[in-house]
C-alpha cells in the first residue's frame, strides 16, 4: 500500500540523517545557505528530538515532534472499456485463465509535520521533501508514477492541530493502476479439450488451438476427395 511506502521513506530518512549528519549539511548549508551554527542545531534537533512517524491524524496526547501520514483523497481517473485487462496467461500461475480488471487511480496523501517550534517544522518539512525526491525511482519500481509534491503551512485549528503546536503539510500526489483478478472466473473455463477432434482446414491443428484432429467428416453423395 502506498501509505506504507511513504512510512518507510520517512523512517529511513530520519535514521539516515542521524547516521550520516553530513546529509543535513549538504541540504541546509550547501543548498539553502544556512549558517553552520544553525545546521549544527538542526543536527542536534534530529539527534535529540528524533521525530516519530505515524499513520493517521495526531492526537493531543501524541508524542511530538512527529510526521503523520493522512490520506487526503483518492479516486478513479481513467478506465478502459469494461474494465477489461485480459486474463492471466502464464500456465504456471495458480490463477491461470482468470479474468483481470483494471482502472487508473490518483492518490493524494498529506505528510503532516508537527513540532513545538516553527523552525523545527521547517526542518522536518525540508528533510521529508528531499527524501521523496531522492526515492522517486523506488516509487516507480512499485508501479507508482506521475509523482508530484506540494505543500504549505496549516493555520491554527483545534480540530486538527493542538494549540501549542506548529504544522506544515507536505502533499504527495501520485497515480497507480488498480488491478483486480477474479480468481473464481478460472473455474468456468475449459483448459483442455477431450473427446472427438474434427480435422479442420489449413495446417494440422492450426485452427483448433493446437488440438490434433482424429476424425475427418464425409458428406454422403459429395466429392470428398476420393478417386
Amino acid at each position: 500500500m502506498i501509505q506504507r511506502i511513504i512510512y518507510d521513506v520517512l523512517t529511513q530518512a530520519i535514521e539516515l540523517v542521524n547516521q550520516q549528519p553530513e546529509i543535513l549539511e549538504d541540504l541546509f548549508e550547501e543548498n539553502y545557505s544556512l549558517t553552520r551554527a544553525e545546521v549544527d542545531g538542526i543536527k542536534q534537533f534530529f539527534r535529540e528530538q528524533t521525530p516519530r512517524v505515524i499513520h493517521g491524524w495526531a492526537r493531543s496526547d501524541s508524542e511530538f515532534p512527529l510526521y503523520s501520514i493522512v490520506l487526503q483523497r483518492e479516486g478513479e481517473t481513467d478506465t478502459v472499456l469494461g474494465d477489461d485487462a485480459g486474463t492471466v496467461d502464464t500456465p504456471g500461475d495458480p490463477d491461470f485463465g482468470a479474468d483481470c480488471y483494471t482502472a487508473l487511480w490518483e492518490h493524494t496523501y498529506d505528510v503532516m509535520c508537527f513540532a513545538e517550534h516553527p523552525d523545527s517544522v521547517q526542518y522536518m518539512y525540508e528533510v521529508a521533501k528531499a527524501a521523496f525526491y531522492a526515492t522517486a525511482q523506488g516509487f516507480i519500481s512499485e508501479g507508482i508514477f506521475d509523482l508530484h509534491l506540494s505543500g504549505g503551512d496549516v493555520g491554527p485549528d483545534p480540530r486538527y492541530v493542538p494549540e501549542h503546536l506548529f504544522l506544515r503539510r507536505l502533499t504527495l500526489t501520485c497515480q497507480r493502476e488498480f488491478l483486480r483478478t477474479d480468481k473464481r472466473s478460472k473455474f468456468a473455463k475449459a483448459f483442455r479439450v477431450a473427446g472427438i477432434h474434427v480435422v479442420g482446414e489449413g495446417a494440422p491443428g492450426e485452427e483448433l488451438g493446437g488440438v490434433t484432429g482424429k476424425v475427418t467428416p464425409y458428406i454422403e453423395g459429395a466429392d470428398n476427395g476420393s478417386t
